[in-house]
Formats: structure tokens, C-alpha cells, sequence
């Protein structure tokens, strides 16, 4: 699927904020894994990390369905040493009893992760099938909102004072 400026922007249209964390969500467009977090980074994020149950619940009761979709967990650069695509340490999983698995009969191997969105468990699973089409799911953006910055109070009075004068000193020009 093609990556456009415009599929990001209608998708990070529906974004939400998680209140526990501050955090914004918001889901891809069918893609596979490499496709949707080629999405994430666009709108200046990563497909999501989870680091805990409470996280987890959360996203399942914004985005949960019956169809699973991408997080940021792989294995990509290393077989069976999972990272997060944002860098953040593994604090927290949830894989489906006998998972991950790395099927061993699919060739390339599962170097992605999904998780089912009515259940909230994982699989490591793979974006392309031998003889079936790519496996497209939407994934789940997350992008880590820095604090709002609030003047320190010793600037606002900085700025008082001398906004202060600056206005006093126009008055007085304007009286001579």
C-alpha cells in the first residue's frame, strides 16, 4: 500500500489521548507491519509500545475489534530478541500461550508482532505468506507529546516588569 501525506493526516485526524499517559493514538490504514510503522514515523511517532496491563486495557477498549493489529514489537534485526520500534525497554507482554513461535515453516520467519483486539494477547507473525497476499492490518500509532511548556514564574515576572515599563515609557512619550 502506497504511503501518502494525505492517508497520515486523515488518519491522525482521529487521534486520542490516553489521560494516564498523555500520550496520542490513533490507527493506520491496512498496511503490512513495515508499511504501518512507515505511517507512525510520518506523523512522528512509532507503532505502539505497551508498557503495562493498564495501557493494554486501554487500547483494547479505544481500538479493539475482532481483527488484530500491529505493534511495535520485533525481532527484525535479531531472531527471538524483541525490541520495540521506539527504542523504550520490553517492561511489559502478553503473547498467546505457545507464542512467540517463529513458525517454523515459513522461511523469512515472524519478525513482527500483532495483537488480537479482542483478547489482547500477541503473536509473532510474518507480513508475507509463500502463495497468499500480504498480510495487511491496521497498527496502532502512539506519539509521546512533550509536557506543554509554562513560563517559570521568575519569566512571567520578567516579563511583567519590563512589558510594564516598555507601556509606561510609551505613555510618557505620548503626554510631552
Amino acid at each position: 500500500m502506497g504511503l501518502t501525506l494525505g492517508t497520515v493526516s486523515a488518519a491522525k485526524a482521529f487521534t486520542i489521548t490516553n489521560p494516564a499517559n498523555g500520550h496520542q493514538y490513533f490507527q493506520t490504514t491496512p498496511d503490512t507491519w513495515t508499511g504501518a510503522q512507515a505511517q507512525a514515523v510520518a506523523a512522528g511517532g512509532n507503532l505502539v509500545t505497551i508498557n503495562n496491563a493498564e495501557e493494554q486495557a486501554w487500547l483494547i477498549s479505544i481500538f479493539g475489534s475482532k481483527s488484530p493489529f500491529w505493534i511495535g514489537l520485533n525481532d527484525i534485526e535479531v531472531e527471538g530478541q524483541f525490541k520495540w520500534a521506539s527504542g523504550q525497554p520490553i517492561t511489559y507482554t502478553n503473547w498467546l500461550p505457545s507464542e512467540p513461535n517463529n513458525f517454523p515453516h515459513i522461511p523469512e520467519g515472524e519478525d513482527f508482532v500483532q495483537m488480537f483486539g479482542d483478547t489482547g494477547t500477541w503473536v509473532d507473525t510474518t507480513t508475507y505468506l509463500i502463495n497468499l497476499p500480504p498480510n495487511f492490518s491496521p497498527g496502532i500509532v502512539e506519539i509521546e507529546t512533550p509536557p506543554e511548556s509554562v513560563p517559570e514564574p521568575s519569566t512571567l515576572i520578567t516579563l511583567l516588569v519590563f512589558g510594564g515599563l516598555g507601556v509606561r515609557s510609551l505613555l510618557l512619550r505620548k503626554s510631552q
